[in-house]
């Protein structure tokens, strides 16, 4: 009885979403929530779905530095800032309001205030510290090498 209805459910779901990437571009259809309610119908019909997720190190990878040690390294910093930037900059130039551009000009000055004094960058091996400075990941206390 629970393989029809995970599969009615998967097919609702597959209906949903695709109506919601067809609101993306309609102007009177609401995409984005769409789109979402999409993903938890997939989350609770197809466990593969969520092991999918679940399994991806690449992902984890940043979330759990910033979450656990509130850090991330250089190039994980630059590839954030890129994608959100880019994101940005394609909002910003595609919208007419005012308002709507003041809102995306704050949120990209914001993103790289919270960037710049609230995650620290970590520093990656043979990245970053010249000679005769202390870094972190050294094992002596004055950075000389042997």
């Amino acid at each position: 009885m629970k393989k029809p209805l995970a599969t009615l459910g998967l097919v609702i779901s597959s209906i949903v979403a695709v109506v919601g990437v067809v609101g993306l571009f309609a102007p009177r259809l609401p995409g984005l929530p769409l789109i979402l309610f999409a993903a938890i119908g997939f989350m609770h019909t197809s466990p593969d779905f969520v092991s999918r997720f679940n399994r991806a190190p690449k992902e984890s990878s940043y979330i759990d530095d910033l979450l656990r040690e509130r850090s991330m390294t250089r190039r994980n910093k630059i590839r954030t800032l890129t994608v959100t930037s880019l994101l940005l900059i394609a909002l910003f130039v595609i919208t007419d309001s005012i308002v709507a551009r003041i809102l995306y000009a704050v949120f990209a000055v914001g993103k790289y205030w919270f960037f710049y004094f609230y995650i620290w960058t970590k520093v990656e091996d043979g990245h970053g510290c010249p000679d005769g400075v202390d870094c972190p990941d050294d094992e002596g206390s004055n950075g000389d090498k042997p």
